[in-house]
């Protein structure tokens, strides 16, 4: 039984070493250079925005801008044309906006001759009956958050996509992607959501005695859904034993040597003006 404990030992011994051995993949860079495109247009009257650029080798930092292109987005009956406003940042003019129901087409034409293309429809979206905050303690760690919660009533058929975004005091507190909430409605097809939190916020990220909060509830496609959770899963999901293999995310961009994601969405929003009590305020 000892030299048994022994061997298992030694066993468990040369798996782990195993892990941390050097690997000399005589790695000399990759030439690859794709177009990098991310865009959208929503139900919101404003300058919409498609940024491009150029992929970069994992040991570089700067992604170079794709200047000098065309682009455009059409609904079939209208086309778009997007100014360059910056080094790779094209917009539209300040009175553009999406029509529910409609697909949108992102045709890109680069310098080089290239024509890139993605088309993404706005879908249907709830509206939001109400939102609540609510000031709890958890017992998971004895801390107070704030929660945020949802109510609204779910459209019946399955095959709606959320992104709920929150604003305080007018700035964005989901402003990157690992902090998104989104969810699909697979589970509540069809049925009323009542109190349903998005978002959980520590007292320090809500210092003022007052607070506008703002939740903005937003229909994308289950192809963005996607593109959103494979992203996170490449990224900030990782760093567990049980990690998928690394593959490319999904991209609606049609054309040799271009990634990324062109999305059509609709945007609804509800305000509430918060107002701390004595009790949390001493806390």
């Amino acid at each position: 039984m000892k030299s048994t404990y022994i061997y298992l030992l030694f066993a468990i011994a040369i798996i782990f070493s195993a892990c941390t051995e050097e690997l000399d993949t005589d790695y000399k860079g990759k030439s690859d250079n794709y177009l990098v495109v991310s865009g959208e247009i929503s139900t919101d009257t404003m300058a919409h925005t498609v940024k491009l650029s150029r992929s970069i080798d994992y040991t570089d930092t700067v992604c170079p801008a794709e200047t000098g292109a065309i682009v455009t987005i059409s609904d079939g009956e209208q086309i778009f044309g997007l100014s360059e406003t910056s080094p790779g940042i094209y917009q539209t003019s300040s009175n553009v906006y999406g029509i529910a129901g409609k697909e949108y087409l992102l045709t890109i034409y680069t310098a080089s001759g290239d024509t890139f293309t993605a088309r993404s429809a706005i879908n249907r979206l709830t509206d939001i009956d109400s939102i609540v905050i609510n000031y709890e303690r958890f017992s998971f760690d004895e801390n107070y958050y704030y929660k945020v919660l949802f109510n609204g009533q779910d459209p019946a058929g399955k095959g709606d996509y959320y992104v709920w975004n929150l604003y305080l005091d007018g700035k964005k507190y989901n402003d990157t992607l690992s902090k998104w909430e989104f969810q699909s409605d697979d589970f509540v097809d069809g049925q009323y959501v009542s109190d349903f939190d998005i978002y959980w916020l520590e007292p320090a990220e809500l210092p003022n005695d007052t607070t506008q909060i703002t939740v903005e509830i937003t229909s994308i496609p289950k192809e963005y859904y996607t593109y959103i959770s494979e992203v996170l899963t490449e990224t900030a999901w990782r760093g567990s034993p049980f990690d998928a293999t690394p593959a490319n995310v999904t991209s609606n961009i049609k054309g040799e040597g271009a990634v990324g994601f062109f999305v059509a969405t609709q945007k609804k929003r509800k305000s509430i003006v918060y107002i701390k009590t004595d009790e949390e305020k001493n806390k």
